[in-house]
């Protein structure tokens, strides 16, 4: 059977399989829902990673081997990693307006700043594909994805002026999701150099780009564009293969979540007491990761 024929069949044998598993329609999904978000999340990123790498696994399948040349021209290539590791997101001032609860005949407006709010912790996890040019080895660009999670635990704070005759009041829990999608130009410098890798086994790099980072807390969600920015360092341990590491930081202004929640001090159950209204805010992301690389040149 000639490549020609072959790759025809391959084209019809794909397109009858996806044509059975065209799912029927759905109820409408709601993305204010952590879990129905936290599965969202997954899917978005695999349905965009999966494919590419799918597709440079079939391109350098075995018996294509003799016509991949695994030298290092320039040197450049693909590569794709999953990475580990911790994100921490900066305390913040918090803008509230809106109005007491609707269940009052004449709503009141408010507004008013908070002290410094702070989130716990998280683990980030993610995936990136990316290129370096072989004409111009110390440039590439790179696509990453990552999701975390960093709550807000039960805490008190300091309006900026009296609310209820009071400044002292306190935010609730909440769970906060955090998506991330980030597209990076990267400048990289090679050291440790021999015969295998010729540019340098050691190759610090450094990258910036726009991003997209979607937050899913208790009762809303926000979406919103960010800057992303990231300097790391990876070791080839072979050719094809590679350990890296990475400091990233992400950067979001006026970000907004509607329906929060304040309440003043001693006013436990009353709920003439609870504030709610949109929180606006920015956003300061700070993750520490850990991967492995796999390289297709």
């Amino acid at each position: 059977m000639s490549a020609k024929t072959w790759n025809k069949s391959i084209s019809v044998v794909v397109i009858v399989c996806l044509a059975s598993i065209i799912p029927t329609p759905a109820a409408a999904i709601n993305l204010s829902d952590p879990k129905t978000a936290t599965n969202m999340s997954f899917a978005i990123l695999y349905s965009v990673l999966v494919p590419v790498v799918l597709y440079f696994m079939w391109k350098n399948r075995p018996s294509q081997q003799t016509k991949v040349d695994w030298s290092l021209q320039g040197p450049g290539g693909y590569f794709f990693g999953p990475y580990l590791g911790a994100a921490l997101v900066q305390s913040n001032r918090w803008r509230f307006w809106g109005t007491v609860p609707s269940y009052e005949t004449l709503p009141v407006g408010y507004d008013f700043n908070t002290s410094k709010v702070n989130y716990t912790p998280g683990v980030v996890g993610g995936l990136k594909f990316g290129h370096f040019f072989h004409r111009l080895p110390h440039l590439g660009w790179q696509l990453d994805g990552c999701f975390t999670r960093n709550d807000i635990r039960h805490q008190e704070v300091t309006l900026d002026a009296p609310v209820l005759e009071t400044r002292s009041h306190y935010i609730p829990t909440q769970d906060l999701y955090n998506l991330t999608l980030a597209a990076y130009i990267l400048f990289r410098y090679g050291f440790l150099k021999d015969k295998e890798v010729t540019f340098g086994r050691l190759q610090p790099y450094v990258g910036l780009g726009p991003g997209l980072v979607i937050i899913w807390g208790d009762v809303d969600s926000a979406k919103n564009f960010s800057l992303e920015a990231m300097a790391g360092v990876r070791y080839m341990i072979r050719k094809n293969l590679s350990l890296f590491v990475e400091y990233k930081i992400s950067q979001q202004w006026d970000v907004e979540l509607a329906h929060q929640k304040t309440r003043p001090q001693g006013y436990t159950t009353d709920p003439w007491g609870e504030r709610r209204g949109q929180a606006h805010f920015d956003w300061t992301s700070h993750k520490i990761v850990l991967g492995v690389n796999f390289h297709f040149l």
